[in-house]
């Protein structure tokens, strides 16, 4: 029997049961908890995933304090990014959670902490065949470092400096110590500057030939301290000198073993004459390879002037490389035979902050991970100065790239898919019920 609604009103009623307040809210609840699925699953998946990206870790040991310093190995740096975006301290908690612990990069260095106070030149003059001038201290400061600025050019002089309390009593601090200025259409070079060990006098007399005409314009002291950690060597599996006669320089070129920070080397030179020659130290950028030969390309990270007057060792920001050039502009000269070559630096090293127990390893090797942002890093001036440092372990290979094949719900842009879908599914519900 069909009531007075009719045909048509029975399906109107049905309707109104299906997509009523208690239907409607069923399918919606029902709808909200398979979305939250999708996106804790989601969350978890990418969790996991990227600690599943890196390609190596090596185990920490040690940790039983808050804070603690990493040094890193020479050999880890083979497979780090350039900007060290990839480093990363996880730990498994006694319960099986996992925990990221924070880190500062802590980059050495090299500075160089500079005191200066001007002299005040005292009685100038000749006397016999030496020429004499007094420098005073009016506040004596420790010295170490003697800066003279004469207005004569192009000169060579060998001179002697002595220390004194009340210029009475002089005692030799150096003797027969050259300084030179060389100006000329392919040369501008001075050197003038005077090292000595440290020492504290009121006065300093400067000792010289007597020449016809020498000027002294100006004394300055100075303290040099540089403020480092000791200089780590780092071992050149290859080293070649060739000769560019046409050009008229010697190019020294230098393999290491890992990308490594450089900030110094240091030429030993073996000859019994005395030289000047401009140098320029390069670091190798890039490489085209043609049908014949691989063609190298070196970018220029400091020029200096290699003189048999000055310790041959050069500072200059750390870069990171593997492979190295060293110019000599010899111009008209025989070239220098180098006896002795060392590649100087010191890597960077980890601050971490531990504040639950677990097993804590360093993981490195992802080439897309992005640079972590910690908190850590916008109180640096609160981490303590002193720490123990922890011991690395041995290199473990977690993930060797193109052997195994990526799971499918490992991929993000599925579970983006999947999640678009929902999306979609949740959007026609809704509109199923504006429409009821």
């Amino acid at each position: 029997m069909i009531n007075q609604f009719g045909r048509e009103g029975i399906l109107k009623k049905k309707d109104r049961d299906t997509w009523g307040p208690e239907g409607f809210s069923a399918k919606w609840i029902w709808c909200n908890w398979l979305l939250l699925f999708l996106l804790l699953g989601f969350g978890n998946t990418e969790l996991t995933a990227q600690w599943d990206h890196y390609q190596f870790e090596r185990p920490l040991s040690g940790v039983d304090q808050q804070w603690h310093r990493i040094a890193l190995p020479n050999e880890l740096f083979r497979h780090l990014r350039l900007n060290y975006a990839d480093l990363r301290i996880m730990g498994i908690s006694p319960e099986g959670d996992t925990i990221e612990a924070p880190y500062l990069l802590q980059i050495p260095e090299d500075r160089v902490a500079v005191e200066k106070t001007a002299f005040r030149l005292l009685n100038p003059g000749t006397k016999g065949k030496e020429y004499f001038v007094t420098l005073e201290q009016l506040s004596p400061q420790i010295t170490n470092r003697i800066q003279l600025n004469f207005a004569n050019k192009n000169f060579d002089w060998h001179l002697k400096l002595e220390g004194s309390q009340d210029q009475k009593e002089w005692f030799t601090l150096l003797d027969n110590y050259r300084i030179l200025n060389i100006e000329n259409e392919a040369s501008d070079y001075t050197f003038s500057t005077i090292h000595f060990r440290e020492s504290k006098y009121p006065y300093y007399r400067i000792v010289l030939p007597a020449t016809e005409g020498i000027k002294l314009l100006s004394a300055t002291s100075s303290h040099n301290v540089r403020k480092q950690e000791a200089y780590q060597e780092y071992r050149i599996i290859n080293q070649q000198q060739t000769e560019n006669k046409e050009d008229r320089r010697s190019e020294l070129e230098i393999d290491l073993a890992w990308p490594i920070p450089v900030s110094a080397i240091r030429l030993e030179v073996d000859a019994d004459f005395d030289y000047y020659r401009p140098i320029s130290i390069q670091t190798l950028t890039d490489s085209t390879i043609t049908e014949t030969d691989t063609i190298y390309h070196f970018e220029e990270i400091h020029q200096d002037v290699l003189s048999s007057l000055e310790d041959p060792i050069f500072y200059f920001p750390a870069v990171r490389t593997h492979s190295l050039k060293v110019v000599i502009h010899n111009h008209d000269n025989t070239p220098l035979t180098i006896s002795k070559l060392q590649v100087l630096g010191w890597p960077p090293s980890l601050i971490a902050r531990f504040t639950e127990p677990a097993d804590y390893v360093l993981r490195y090797g992802w080439p897309d991970a992005r640079p972590p942002r910690y908190d850590l890093a916008n109180f640096a001036d609160k981490i303590p100065e002193k720490m123990s440092t922890l011991e690395l372990g041995t290199e473990v290979q977690l993930l060797v790239p193109g052997l195994e094949k990526e799971p499918l719900l490992s991929n993000k842009w599925w579970l983006w898919g999947i999640l678009i879908v929902a999306v979609a599914v949740l959007g026609w519900f809704a509109m199923r019920m504006l429409r009821a």
